[in-house]
C-alpha cells in the first residue's frame, strides 16, 4: 500500500537526515521515490536540480528507483499536483519546525501539504535503532471511533513489516455526572476491543489505552511514555469551526511531536 512516494525538498535538510528518512520509509515497503523541488526562475533552475539529482543518488544507494522532479510554482500545490498525477501512495516530509509566530502569520508549505492533502502524508521527526530492525518496535494509533477507522485500518493491518507492538488510544471529553462517565468508560473500552481484535493478527500484541482529557497533550503524552516509533492518526472532514480555526489535533500533534507520524484523510 506504500510502494511509491512523492517526497518534496526545499534543499535546506541535512543530507544526513534524509538518508535516515528515506531509511525509515523502508519499513513500509516502499520502493520507488519521486523527488520534487520548485524553482523560482530560469536561473536557479540548473543549480536546484543538480541539488536535487545528489539527493536522488543518495536515495538510489539505498536501493530505490528515484527520479527527480524540477518545478515552478507554489511548493505545496506542485508537490500535491505531482502525487495525483503519478497516482503515489503517499507524501513524505522531513519536517523543519517553524516559530509560533512565523507559522501563524506565514504558515508552512509542509503544514499546506498536510491540510491539502488527499493521501497520507508521513512526517519525519527522529531515527532510532531501525537500521538493525526488520520491524517497527511499537506503533501508537490514536483514534475517536468516527468514520476514520474505515480508513485507518488497512494501513495498520496491512503493512509489509508489521510492528511488533500496537498501542490503541482513545481520548475522551469527561461526562458531567459518574453515571454517564462510567456509561462512556463502558462505551471506550467496548469500541477499543473491537479495533483490537481487528488489528490481532497484524501484530503480536495490541493495548487498549482508554483516558480523558484534551486529546492533544494526551496523544503527545503517550507517544513520549510508551517511546513509540511511529503515531498514526487519521484526519477527519468534520473539524468543528473552532477547531479550523486553531488547527486539527492532527496537525497540532504534527507541530508539538517528536516523534514521527503518519497522517491518513
Amino acid at each position: 500500500m506504500f510502494n511509491t512516494a512523492v517526497i518534496k525538498l526545499d534543499l535546506k535538510e541535512p543530507a544526513e537526515k534524509l538518508l535516515e528518512m528515506a531509511e525509515f520509509m523502508q519499513h513500509f515497503g516502499t520502493k520507488t521515490l519521486h523527488i520534487i523541488s520548485t524553482a523560482d526562475n530560469h536561473g536557479n533552475r540548473k543549480s536546484i536540480n543538480a541539488k536535487t539529482e545528489e539527493a536522488a543518488e543518495k536515495f538510489r544507494s539505498l536501493g530505490y528507483s528515484c527520479q527527480v522532479h524540477i518545478r515552478r510554482g507554489n511548493p505545496a500545490t506542485q508537490t500535491l499536483k505531482l502525487a495525483e498525477e503519478i497516482k503515489a501512495d503517499y507524501i513524505g516530509l522531513y519536517w523543519i519546525p517553524a516559530s509560533v509566530i512565523r507559522r501563524a502569520l506565514l504558515g508552512s508549505v509542509d503544514a499546506e501539504i498536510l491540510w491539502r492533502s488527499s493521501m497520507p502524508v508521513f512526517v519525519y521527526k527522529r531515527r532510532r535503532y531501525l537500521e538493525k530492525k526488520k520491524k517497527l518496535e511499537s506503533l501508537l494509533y490514536a483514534t475517536d471511533f468516527q468514520d476514520t477507522d474505515s480508513k485507518v485500518l488497512p494501513y495498520l493491518c496491512h503493512q509489509k513489516n508489521p510492528t511488533v507492538k500496537l498501542h490503541l488510544l482513545h481520548v475522551g471529553e469527561r461526562a458531567p455526572d459518574p453515571y454517564a462517565e462510567k456509561q462512556r468508560r463502558e462505551l471506550a473500552k467496548k469500541n477499543l476491543s473491537r479495533l483490537a481484535e481487528k488489528c490481532s493478527t497484524a501484530f503480536e500484541s495490541v493495548e487498549q489505552i482508554e483516558v480523558a482529557g484534551w486529546p492533544k497533550r494526551r496523544i503527545l503524552f503517550q507517544a513520549w511514555s510508551k517511546d513509540v516509533d511511529l503515531i498514526v492518526l487519521g484526519q477527519s472532514d468534520k473539524a468543528s469551526t473552532f477547531e479550523k480555526i486553531l488547527g486539527s489535533t492532527a496537525e497540532a500533534v504534527v507541530h508539538k511531536s517528536r516523534r514521527n507520524t503518519l497522517l491518513i484523510p
